[in-house]
């Protein structure tokens, strides 16, 4: 099967658009088809090229053409241009039939392939670089962590995990998640998004003029959602109006609050689970409308 052959699977099945926990479910079942495959290669050496084609072909077939960032969700799939391609960064693996950790963690780097100038593509690749280094580093906290449980009694877990969030003409974001397991759950989200125009990844401050209140307007709406959604679900708590405990209430997002941009050019504020809201609200996000930011000067 050729490029074009490719190409016109694509074309016919673009208008099919999968769910996020069908592109994970789909994202795991090659990548363990891949492992499998790998272990059999002493006995059928023409199986990898052959299970790339296919997997190459399934994607095209099944991604959506939703964003032009989905079809790299796979890996920056052959025959797709795109702005990055995903490269494994690290991998761990511990069971013991008591402590387990699963680390697979994939970054980023820039498609030498894309259709774009080759400073372009130079100052992308200098932005993965930083990503990569940070992404690298927190895992390497993780791992740490979890090696120190191994001399204490008692179950402990670690999944660590990364995913291509979205791109926009202007921003790509990829996501880093480690979830702890012991007694509770604890899932940590860390978002990276990086300007496409200079390759430069950004702080939420970045994205405003310096002597815009982008702080107490955007921290003013999510009050407004908050208070909204409580009001509709009862089961829906945020640490918000607390006439006991005042002083635990949600007031202001800080200057490098996690975030992204999304599809369709939204800003999402994303707060760590326990940050605004009970544990059991999980990590909590926040789209802020369009017209709140054309009150603030964006850059």
């Amino acid at each position: 099967m050729n490029k074009d052959q490719l190409m016109d699977l694509k074309n016919e099945y673009e208008a099919v658009c999968m769910s996020d926990v069908q592109l994970h479910q789909l994202q795991k079942k090659l990548y363990e088809t891949k492992q499998k495959k790998q272990g059999s290669i002493g006995k059928h050496r023409w199986i990898p090229a052959a299970a790339g084609v296919v997997a190459a072909a399934l994607a095209l077939c099944i991604l959506p053409n939703c964003s032009e960032v989905m079809a790299k969700k796979l890996g920056n799939v052959p025959g797709i241009g795109g702005f990055f391609r995903l490269v494994t960064i690290r991998e761990y693996a511990y069971h013991d039939g008591m402590q387990e950790a699963e680390v697979h963690v994939e970054g980023i780097t820039a498609d030498d392939g894309s259709v774009q100038g080759e400073q372009a593509i130079e100052a992308q690749k200098e932005g993965a670089g930083v990503v990569n280094e940070d992404m690298e580093a927190l895992t390497e906290k993780w791992i740490g962590k979890f090696k120190k449980q191994l001399k204490k009694n008692g179950y402990h877990g670690l999944t660590v995990s990364s995913e291509v969030v979205c791109s926009t003409g202007d921003y790509f974001t990829i996501k880093l998640t480690a979830e702890e397991s012991q007694a509770d759950t604890y899932v940590e989200n860390h978002f990276y998004t990086i300007d496409l125009r200079t390759g430069k990844r950004m702080a939420l401050k970045d994205l405003f003029d310096k002597d815009s209140d982008y702080v107490g307007q955007i921290s003013t709406n999510i009050k407004e959602q908050m208070r909204e959604q409580m009001a509709e679900n009862e089961d829906i708590s945020y640490w918000l109006d607390d006439k006991e405990m005042p002083e635990n209430d949600f007031d202001r997002i800080s200057e490098d609050e996690e975030f992204y941009i999304d599809d369709e050019n939204n800003l999402v504020i994303c707060f760590q689970e326990g940050d605004v809201a009970p544990m059991y609200m999980g990590s909590v996000t926040f789209t802020i409308p369009k017209d709140v930011l054309q009150d603030i000067r964006v850059r």
